[in-house]
């Protein structure tokens, strides 16, 4: 019976920033301890953090954690005695040689090229270990591994836009000219961080790193929905945009998606909540997560974006682990709840687009583009409505294969009213409840008759 689970939950990657779905669950979960240490970790706190970790029990994943907030700020060599003991005593637990050999490289320890290249041979190395080991070999440079470190992110994936961003800088270097190319044309299709322009582009057609400025974000709007699965209620989803804000300095906007799942429902549950601190322009400046479901397991994550250095911050707790990275920060930076944002603008203006979203650690290309106009049946009555179709192949738990169709309203306010995947057998589709239609009438009745 998982299958549900995770149908949904690809729904939830659209409409929430790659949708781990949560929140905890109502039995078990982690320690108290734990969980205050994590919170006080995504939040950036990492005095608290060191301080809740040591009330935890002694275990490697307390000593890794540690080392790991030492390593964030900026106390390397305590890390790298620290990491350098773990490892010898866990020499097969890749958490314990990824670290080490980030705390190598933050020392400008020589080991750190040895340890990385006996990180890419661990089981549990990923693509964030091959783009940090492609940098770092080409930075030395040793252009042969970087190389391969950057085919090792392309082949696994390949929608990787900073993946292809530095094969195409390595190609270069070897003198491959055709491949650089190649590879650069990649990455700038895919809206590469490194790789896309800032400057405007025509509202019809909007390419990497371009965005059309929003719609209104309706301040004090608040959007309710059910989420179905053939016959079966799975959940209640609530999509909220707050007053506008001052954050570090900016204008802005806390859009706040939340779900929890239906009680009846035995193989599935959630209680989830994601915040996003959107921009005037659109673009994010934080994000925040909380999600442990029935599925997936423990996960939370903090974002915070710096436009000026042009750099984004990713803080997680994923099984219990702490972890961070430090991501270039592309034009228009987008996460899965502001993604909605820019679906609701470019259906105002019949526009296609390409956007970064940030998704576990990874910039990912998330594909828009207007279908067409289409009068659809909402609780009996009729809505005027713009078919969107989003593409966005994030991998992780859940994932997002294929495309996913929403319908948002033909009008100024620009009201997603359904959003709808196929799946083997049936559709998930995640409807605007009823109750919304009072609400909704007095800003654009003459649309819903």
């Amino acid at each position: 019976m998982r299958a549900p689970s995770l149908r949904l939950r690809r729904i939830g990657v659209v409409l929430s920033g790659a949708l781990l779905l949560a929140g905890f669950t109502t039995s078990g979960g982690p320690p108290p301890a734990l969980t205050s240490a994590a919170r006080c970790w995504v939040d950036g706190e990492a005095e608290r953090a060191l301080a809740a970790l040591g009330a935890t029990t002694p275990a490697r994943e307390r000593e890794l954690n540690r080392a790991v907030v030492w390593l964030y700020g900026g106390d390397a060599a305590q890390a790298v005695s620290h990491l350098t003991t773990l490892h010898q005593r866990e020499p097969r637990w890749t958490p314990a040689l990824r670290w080490l050999a980030r705390a190598q490289q933050q020392l400008g320890q020589p080991e750190v090229f040895d340890s990385a290249a006996a990180l890419l041979g661990m089981p549990g190395a990923d693509v964030r270990d091959q783009l940090w080991a492609g940098r770092l070999f080409l930075e030395r440079p040793d252009l042969q591994r970087a190389r391969a470190a950057f085919l090792g992110v392309v082949r696994n994936d390949q929608v990787i836009g900073l993946g292809w961003v530095g094969l195409a800088e390595t190609e270069a270097q070897l003198g491959h000219a055709g491949a650089a190319r190649v590879a650069g044309d990649r990455a700038a299709a895919l809206g590469g961080a490194e790789a896309v322009p800032a400057a405007p582009a025509p509202a019809s057609e909007v390419g990497p790193g371009h965005l059309l400025a929003p719609p209104g974000l309706h301040p004090g709007e608040t959007l309710r929905y059910r989420v179905k699965y053939l016959f079966f209620n799975l959940a209640s989803v609530t999509l909220e945009t707050g007053h506008g804000i001052v954050y570090r300095g900016r204008a802005a906007h806390q859009v706040v998606f939340s779900a929890r799942s239906n009680d009846a429902i035995p193989f599935f549950h959630m209680d989830s909540r994601f915040e996003s601190v959107v921009g005037q322009d659109g673009a994010v400046l934080a994000h925040r997560h909380a999600a442990s479901d029935s599925d997936s397991g423990d996960d939370e994550a903090g974002y915070d974006m710096d436009p000026e250095a042009l750099r984004c911050t990713v803080r997680t707790v994923r099984d219990g682990l702490f972890g961070y990275d430090v991501l270039p920060l592309p034009p228009n930076a987008q996460d899965g709840i502001s993604v909605l944002l820019v679906a609701r603008a470019l259906a105002r203006a019949r526009g296609s687009a390409v956007v970064p979203t940030v998704v576990d650690s990874i910039w990912w290309p998330t594909q828009l583009r207007t279908v067409g106009t289409e009068r659809i049946r909402w609780h009996g009555q009729e809505v005027q409505t713009v078919r969107m179709q989003f593409v966005g192949r994030y991998r992780g738990p859940g994932g997002l294969s294929g495309a996913v169709d929403i319908w948002i309203s033909d009008d100024e306010r620009a009201v997603p009213y359904k959003v709808k995947m196929k799946v083997a057998v049936g559709s998930v589709v995640l409807e605007l409840l009823p109750d919304q239609a009072a609400a909704l009438a007095g800003t654009h009745g003459a649309e819903v008759s």
